[in-house]
């Protein structure tokens, strides 16, 4: 489908304000942020470049198995002491350059909420508390970057540009339609001149399409026709009146930092009372959520901005947590269960220029400390550096090309838990005792399993599939736990595999995969 969209002429005529700086001699961009830049000199940020790139790939080697022993391991504390100590010297040293004038204004509106007591909440830089309030108080903090100080009329129409919407209704645009709309629509539409023309085919082809629509918006399954209450911020878009604002900084004999910021910028706190469930939409800036009573729906949807170094964090929440491929740094205290679909890389890739060729490069992946969740923790993740402890209840992880490192201090349910990775590490760190009589087993295809437990606790095993869940064959070895089995147990173990990494039901057990990476299991002496 070709679309045309309607511009004045005068948009693209129009050149962006353009705003230059001056940063201190011999200096270089050490990272970007909102109208300027950070600057740190060159010898320093070379020097942390070289330490960082060696740490990585020492930790890769060890991690691997590529090395091992004790003296690479005191290597690497070595290099990440040296490492923290040259993070601090940059924290001091750094120099903040931002040229441009920042302009703010804060607007406090409050609302009661509908019969539905469901919340909606569209913003890429928010933060949402609990609080005793009747009403659901928000406090919008607007800022606008200029070249230089502008007229009050200009200044006042770019702040009166921002401005917090909300509305209570059905939603159906937001966070799509119910089953029962969508049943309605779709008769009307069959029943109509077009729709009775055609075929079966075309037919079943439009019905898969109408329900890859409908899944988009699974995560608002419980937002679905229903009188909620949306809000959204008014004014960040180019359609809205935001432009882009140029900013330049050198540093004479140093570097050079050229790029664009919009002139608008919006952070939004959200005080709301106790209800039935909150979505977050947006959420690429930063995003703090404390002492919620609710369920809660995150997701990217609908975001205008982001920012790779933002913080995201989620603490103290009274009800299920959902989040659908937005980044999280943090999980802290959660009773209910969570569940987390992190498929996209989040990291801030980008493409470098030398020696002739093109790389297309990603960076390590963010980092996730997920702990004291009083619930289920369900979580499938493309790549994520996961660190898990306290979870009280079943634990169900994919993590395909990531690290994943599990405390477990007390006793797991008697459930089917998994840790599942294509070439991740996998590492549990378990107490004295807390298997109990749930079996363990540690497996690989092509990678390493090491435990420190006696052979009497798990006894290593080796096993050949000819023809497995995928129709091919695949050899398997590791560790499980040494007990007593009976004369099916072969089958039984090729039969439970294919579950596990298909995520089927199964029998209670703790599996643990990484398929061409290392699987550790400690257990405390």
């Amino acid at each position: 489908m070709a679309v045309t969209c309607a511009v004045p002429a005068c948009a693209f005529a129009q050149k962006p304000p353009k705003v230059e700086g001056t940063a201190p001699d011999k200096t270089v961009v050490l990272r970007h942020t909102r109208g300027g830049a950070w600057f740190v000199s060159e010898p320093l940020k070379d020097e942390y470049d070289k330490l960082l790139a060696r740490v990585g790939a020492l930790r890769a080697d060890l991690d691997a198995e590529r090395i091992t022993g004790a003296d690479a391991q005191r290597e690497l504390e070595k290099l990440q002491l040296q490492l923290s100590k040259l993070r601090d010297r940059i924290e001091k040293e750094k120099v903040l350059v931002s040229p441009v004038k920042v302009h703010q204004q804060t607007e406090t509106t409050e609302f009661e909420l509908g019969a539905a007591r469901m919340l909606v909440i569209t913003a890429d830089n928010i933060r949402v508390e609990g609080w005793d309030g009747p009403k659901v108080k928000c406090v919008l903090e607007k800022t606008v970057l200029a070249a230089d100080k502008p007229e009050l009329d200009g200044l006042d129409a770019e702040l009166n540009g921002l401005k917090l919407v909300h509305h209570q209704g059905v939603a159906s645009d937001v966070v799509g339609k119910s089953a029962a709309e969508r049943a309605a629509d779709e008769a009307k539409f069959l029943a109509a001149p077009d729709g009775a023309k055609l075929t079966p085919q075309q037919r079943a082809s439009r019905q898969k399409f109408v329900d890859e629509i409908s899944d988009s918006y699974r995560a608002y399954r419980d937002f679905q026709g229903k009188e909620i209450d949306t809000v959204e911020i008014e004014g960040l878009t180019y359609e809205q009146g935001n432009r882009q604002i140029e900013v330049k900084i050198t540093s004479p004999n140093g570097g050079e930092s050229l790029g664009g910021d919009w002139q608008r910028h919006a952070a939004l706190t959200v005080y709301i009372p106790k209800c039935n469930a909150v979505a977050l939409r947006g959420c690429l800036v930063n995003l703090d959520v404390k002492g919620l009573h609710s369920a809660l729906v995150i997701t990217r949807d609908g975001s205008q901005n982001r920012d790779y170094d933002g913080q995201f964090a989620v603490r103290d929440v009274d009800g299920p947590v959902t989040i659908d491929n937005a980044p999280i740094d943090v999980i802290e205290g959660v009773h209910g269960n969570v569940t987390i679909t992190g498929t996209m890389e989040l990291a801030n890739t980008g493409t470098t220029h030398e020696n002739g060729e093109r790389t297309s490069y990603t960076p390590p992946p963010r980092t996730l400390t997920c702990g004291n969740v009083e619930g289920d923790l369900s979580a499938w993740f493309i790549r994520s550096d996961l660190k898990l402890k306290a979870i009280t209840g079943r634990i169900d992880v994919r993590n395909d090309f990531g690290d994943t490192t599990l405390e477990v201090a007390r006793p797991l349910p008697q459930l089917p838990h998994r840790i599942v990775s294509e070439s991740g590490k996998v590492e549990v760190q378990l107490a004295k005792g807390v298997l109990g009589k749930l079996p363990l087993q540690a497996l690989t295809n092509c990678g390493t399993v090491r435990t420190n437990a006696p052979q009497t606790m798990l006894e290593e095993t080796d096993f050949t599939l000819g023809r497995d869940y995928t129709g091919l064959a695949h050899a398997w070895r590791g560790m499980k736990s040494a007990i007593k089995e009976g004369p099916g147990s072969f089958f039984e173990a090729g039969d439970r595999l294919g579950a596990v990494l298909q995520g089927k039901e199964r029998s209670p057990g703790f599996d643990l995969i990484s398929r061409g990476g290392v699987v550790k299991v400690v257990v405390a002496e």
